[in-house]
C-alpha cells in the first residue's frame, strides 16, 4: 500500500474516529424501546483504550474497576464490546484471528481455526477495541509477601473459550506469551504488581455474551491471606452494541407477549453463508435471518447456545444479523417479541451450524412456553478458591544441558497441587537484574500431573553467572515466598540440581468477602455507570516532582543527584502548564524512589540500561542476520528496552493524555542527540504481530522526532548500539489553540551498560549542564523552514519561548479523543528503509505485558536472542 502524507493520515484517522463515535451515538439515541439486551444501560467500553479489570486498593482491600476512555467505573457497571473492526488505513478486518500453522499456537487451532479478536495492535482508530488489564501504581505492595499479588479468573461462563495472549513473529521466530486462559487451569491466575498493565490479544472461540469473574489475592507480610470479593466482568463479543438506557429483560418481555400458537409456516429461522462481499472478512460471516408474519413489528433476539448474541428490529417481516461464528458447531435460535398483541411471540427450534455449512432453515410451529437457557457446549473447568496446605513443601531445581548449545532450567514441586511461579534467573557479577530471567508464562501447577515449569536458553548467554531466584506461591497455598541463591558461577554445559524447601504459612482464609457484598467498594450492579465515571487520578496542574499525598524520594548514596530509573514504567509527557504553555515532564511509575506515581523534570533523572539488557541480533538457521536492518549485525551486541514490560528493565513510553485533544491538533516528540558515545546510535521502533518493523527514531539518519495526535499513550522498543552515556535533548512541539507551541528542551540522561551506571553513581559521567547542545538542527525547525528560537527557562523556572515554530504543519483533525495508549506515526524526516512499514500504516506496540508475567520468549528473544526454546540459533 502506498504511503500517505502525514497531514492526510491525521485528517483521515481523526475523521474516521469522529464519524464512528457520531454513528454510535446516533445508534444509541434511536434504539427501539423494545430492546432487551442484557447489558443495556451499562457503560460500553469499546473503540478505544480499555484497562479492565484494573486492580485498585481502597478501604484496606483490593477493588476491581474498568478504566475506559480516561475514566474509571465500577467493573460490574460496564461491558466490553468487541464488534466488527477494520484498519483505518488499509480497511483490512481486524476482528477475526486466523490461527497460523505454528506449533506454539496449536492449542488455539485444536479448538477453532478462527477466533473472534480484540487485537493487540488495532491502529489509530482502535477498532474494535484496544483492551488489556493491569494494576494501579499506588497499590501498597510493600505490605505484601513478595511485593506481588494475583488476579484470579475464578469463574467463567459463555458459549466458548477466552484466551488472553500476545503473539509476534520476526522471520522464523514465533514469540508467544500466554496471560490468561478460561480453560487452561495453569492460566487461571496471573501475577501483577503495582503499575503493571497489558495490551494484548483477547480471543474468543465463539461470539456471544461472556461473564468472566475475577478475584484478587495476596499474602500480607505476616502471612495473612488478603482476598477481594468476586467481580463479574462482561464481554459482548460480536452481536449488537448494548443500548445507552436500561430496558426490560428478554424474559420479562417474553412473558408479557401474546402466547397464542404461532401461525403455521409464518415464522422461520434461516442460517446461511453471508450474502455480499462489501468488506474484508465478509467471506467468514454467516447470516442469521428470522422471518415473521408480514406486517408484524417488534424485535428478534438471536441466541447462540442459549447466550445472548444480537437484537435486531424487524423490518418488512425480516430481521437479519451477519456474524462470524467460528469453526465450532453452535446451536442458534431466534426469539421474536412482537410490538403489539396482534401477533404471537415465537421461539425457533435450534439450528446446529458451523461456518461454511450449507444453508439450514427451521420454521414454526415451535414451543413458545419458555426461553432457552444458556448451555455451553464447552464449559470451563472449576477454579477452587479454597486455601490449600501442601503435604510436602520441598522442590527441586535442575539445570540440564541440551543439544550442545542450549540448556533448560526446570523447577518441580514435590506436592503436585502447589501453584506458584518463579522470579530471578542467572546474574552477572554485581548485577541487580538477571541476564537470563526465569519467568514462566504459565503458573507452576499440577494440572498436568506434576507441578513443573521449564525455560530454555543458549548456554553461551548465561554461562559463568550466579543463579538467584524467588519462589512465589499463590496466596491460597500455605507457603511464603522463598529466596534461593547459588553464588558459585554456573557452568551451563554441566548438569546441576538444587533441592530446597518453601517456608510454611498459615493456610487459614479470611471471612468470605462475598458474604456481605454491600460492605465492599463498588458493589452496585445497577446500570448507569456512565454517570459514575471518575478521573483515574491525573493531576495536570501539579508541578513536576510533586504528587499530592506521595512519599518523597529517599536519599541516594551517589555523587550525581540525577535519580537512576532502571525498572518499571515511565512516560515522557506532554503537558499544558497552568499558564497555558506547552510543557514536558516525566511520569514516573517505577516506585523506585517513592511509593506512588511521580511527575518529575526529565533533567532530574537518568534512564539506566544494565548489562541484562544487552542483546545480539537473531540469526536464521543458515547463520544470516534476521533482525531490523538498522541494528548491529552478529556478533556485535547492543542494549534493548522491549516494547513490552518485563522484569528488571525500564519500560519508557510517551504520553500526550494531559493535553486536551480539542486544543491540540497534533504533537511532536523530539529526541535530539546532545552527546552520545563515539560511533554509537540510538533507535526507537516497533515490531508488529506479523513481523513488520516500524522505525520511529534513528539517530544515524537524523530521524529524531515522532509525531502523534493529542491524547495518546504509547510504547515502543528502544535500542542503543554502544555502552556509555547518552545525553538527549527532549521536547514537544505542536499547535495549541491554533498557534505554534514548543515546550522548550530538557536534557535526558541515558546510562547504557553497568559501567556507565557505576560511573554515574561516583559522579564521573558528563552532565547536561556541562555539555552544550549539539550543533544540529533544532527540533523546532520544520522541514524546509527557518529555525526558531530555543525555549529558555526564566528566573522563576517557567519556560519562555520567543517566536517558537511548532515544527510541524498544523493538522486538520484532533485525532483520537479517548485517553489511553495508541499508535503513533514516525516523523517524515528521512527516507524510509526498505524494511520499514510505510508511514500510512505505521503502528505502535501494544503496551506491554504485565510485570513478572512475560516468559523468556518475548520480543527480547526475537530481537535479542535471550530465550531460544524452539527458536532458531542466535549468535
Amino acid at each position: 500500500m502506498p504511503a500517505i502524507s502525514r497531514q492526510r493520515f491525521f485528517r483521515y484517522a481523526g475523521a474516521t474516529l469522529v464519524t464512528a463515535i457520531m454513528t454510535i451515538g446516533a445508534a444509541l439515541s434511536t434504539a427501539p424501546p423494545t430492546h432487551a439486551a442484557p447489558d443495556d444501560g451499562k457503560t460500553v467500553a469499546t473503540l478505544g483504550h480499555i484497562d479492565a479489570p484494573k486492580t485498585y486498593w481502597e478501604g484496606g482491600t483490593f477493588v476491581l474497576k474498568n478504566e475506559a476512555h480516561g475514566k474509571v467505573y465500577p467493573l460490574e457497571q460496564t461491558v466490553n464490546w468487541v464488534g466488527k473492526g477494520y484498519n483505518d488505513t488499509t480497511q483490512a478486518q481486524q476482528f477475526i484471528y486466523h490461527v497460523p500453522d505454528d506449533p506454539e499456537v496449536r492449542f488455539l487451532r485444536d479448538t477453532s481455526a478462527t477466533w473472534y479478536m480484540a487485537p493487540q495492535l488495532p491502529g489509530w482508530n482502535q477498532a474494535p477495541i484496544w483492551a488489556g488489564f493491569g494494576a494501579d501504581a499506588d497499590i501498597p505492595i510493600e505490605q505484601f509477601a513478595g511485593r506481588t499479588f494475583t488476579l484470579d479468573l475464578v469463574d467463567f461462563d459463555g458459549p466458548g473459550r477466552m484466551e488472553l495472549m500476545n503473539y509476534t513473529t520476526l522471520g522464523p521466530l514465533k514469540i508467544l506469551t500466554r496471560l490468561i486462559s478460561s480453560h487452561n487451569p495453569d492460566l487461571r491466575s496471573t501475577w501483577l504488581t503495582a503499575g503493571s498493565h497489558t495490551h494484548n490479544m483477547t480471543l474468543f472461540s465463539k461470539p456471544g455474551r461472556y461473564t468472566a469473574t475475577y478475584r484478587v489475592t495476596a499474602r500480607s507480610a505476616d502471612g495473612t491471606l488478603i482476598a477481594s470479593r468476586k467481580y463479574p466482568h462482561v464481554w459482548q463479543v460480536g452481536g449488537s452494541q448494548p443500548g445507552s438506557t436500561p430496558s426490560a429483560s428478554l424474559s420479562d418481555q417474553f412473558a408479557a407477549a401474546s402466547d397464542a400458537p404461532p401461525q403455521a409456516g409464518a415464522y422461520s429461522l434461516t442460517v446461511r453463508p453471508h450474502h455480499g462481499r462489501d468488506n474484508d472478512g465478509d467471506d467468514q460471516l454467516t447470516d442469521l435471518v428470522a422471518s415473521v408474519p408480514e406486517g408484524a413489528s417488534g424485535t428478534v433476539t438471536f441466541l447462540i447456545d442459549g447466550y445472548f448474541l444480537a437484537e435486531v428490529p424487524v423490518k418488512d417481516g425480516r430481521a437479519t444479523w451477519p456474524e462470524m461464528l467460528g469453526n465450532t458447531t453452535s446451536s442458534l435460535q431466534a426469539v421474536f417479541i412482537p410490538a403489539d398483541g396482534t401477533h404471537a411471540r415465537w421461539v425457533s427450534p435450534e439450528v446446529s451450524y458451523s461456518t461454511g455449512d450449507a444453508a439450514a432453515t427451521v420454521s414454526s410451529p415451535a414451543s413458545a412456553q419458555g426461553l432457552p437457557q444458556p448451555a455451553s457446549h464447552d464449559p470451563a473447568p472449576a477454579f477452587s478458591t479454597d486455601a490449600y496446605t501442601p503435604t510436602d513443601l520441598g522442590f527441586t531445581l535442575t539445570l540440564t544441558p541440551e543439544d550442545g548449545e542450549t540448556f533448560s532450567t526446570t523447577i518441580r514441586f514435590n506436592d503436585p497441587k502447589i501453584r506458584a511461579t518463579i522470579r530471578g534467573g542467572y546474574y552477572e557479577a554485581g548485577a541487580n537484574n538477571p541476564t537470563c530471567g526465569l519467568e514462566p508464562s504459565e503458573m507452576v501447577s499440577g494440572s498436568k500431573g506434576a507441578a513443573t515449569a521449564s525455560i530454555t536458553y543458549m548456554q553461551s548467554d548465561c554461562d559463568g553467572m550466579s543463579l538467584r531466584f524467588t519462589v512465589l506461591p499463590h496466596a491460597l497455598v500455605g507457603a511464603l515466598p522463598t529466596e534461593v541463591a547459588i553464588p558459585t558461577p554456573v557452568n551451563t554445559a554441566q548438569p546441576l540440581t538444587y533441592s530446597g524447601t518453601l517456608t510454611a504459612a498459615s493456610p487459614a482464609a479470611p471471612a468470605d468477602p462475598d458474604s456481605n457484598p454491600s460492605d465492599a467498594t463498588g458493589t452496585d450492579d445497577k446500570p448507569g455507570g456512565s454517570e459514575t465515571g471518575t478521573d483515574p487520578g491525573s493531576n495536570p496542574g501539579a508541578k513536576p516532582g510533586t504528587t499530592p499525598g506521595a512519599h518523597t524520594d529517599s536519599p541516594l548514596t551517589q555523587a550525581d543527584p540525577r535519580l537512576i530509573l532502571s525498572d518499571g514504567h515511565v512516560d515522557i509527557q506532554a503537558r499544558l502548564e497552568a499558564n497555558g504553555r506547552l510543557g514536558i515532564a516525566l511520569k514516573d511509575d517505577t516506585r523506585q524512589h517513592a511509593h506512588s506515581s511521580q511527575v518529575r523534570e526529565l533533567s532530574s533523572v537518568a534512564f539506566a540500561l544494565d548489562d541484562n539488557t544487552r542483546r545480539s541480533t537473531p540469526r536464521t538457521p543458515s547463520g544470516a542476520a534476521n533482525g531490523p536492518n538498522f541494528l548491529p549485525t552478529p556478533p556485535a551486541k547492543y542494549y534493548l528496552l522491549d516494547q513490552e514490560q518485563r522484569q528488571g528493565a525500564l519500560w519508557p513510553g510517551w504520553s500526550t493524555t494531559e493535553v486536551d485533544a480539542e486544543r491540540a491538533e497534533s504533537l511532536t516528540l523530539h529526541l535530539e542527540p546532545r552527546s552520545i558515545p563515539e560511533g554509537a546510535s540510538y533507535h526507537v521502533f516497533t515490531l508488529g504481530t506479523f513481523g513488520e518493523t516500524t522505525e520511529l527514531i534513528n539517530s544515524t539518519r537524523e530521524l529524531t522526532s515522532i509525531t502523534m495526535p493529542a491524547n495518546i499513550h504509547a510504547h515502543a522498543a528502544w535500542a542503543f548500539t554502544q555502552p556509555g552515556v547518552y545525553l538527549l535533548d527532549a521536547s514537544y512541539s505542536g499547535t495549541i489553540d491554533g498557534a505554534p507551541a514548543s515546550s522548550g528542551k530538557q536534557c535526558l540522561t541515558v546510562l547504557v551498560g553497568h559501567q556507565a551506571i557505576l560511573d554515574h553513581r561516583s559522579g564521573k559521567t558528563p552532565s547536561c549542564a556541562d555539555t552544550p547542545t549539539a550543533g544540529t538542527p533544532t527540533p523546532d525547525t520544520p522541514a524546509g523552514g527557518a529555525p526558531s528560537t530555543e525555549a529558555q527557562p526564566t528566573d522563576s523556572g517557567e519556560t519562555k519561548t520567543d517566536n517558537a515554530d511548532a515544527g510541524t504543519t498544523p493538522q486538520d483533525a484532533a485525532g483520537a479523543q479517548s485517553t489511553g495508549e495508541q499508535h503513533a506515526s514516525a516523523s517524515a524526516s528521512g527516507a524510509p528503509l526498505a524494511s520499514v512499514t510505510p508511514l500510512g500504516t505505521q503502528r505502535l506496540a501494544s503496551s506491554g505485558t504485565h510485570g513478572g508475567m512475560v516468559a523468556g520468549a518475548l520480543i527480547l528473544a526475537a530481537l535479542g536472542c535471550a530465550c531460544v526454546a524452539r527458536h532458531p540459533r542466535c549468535s
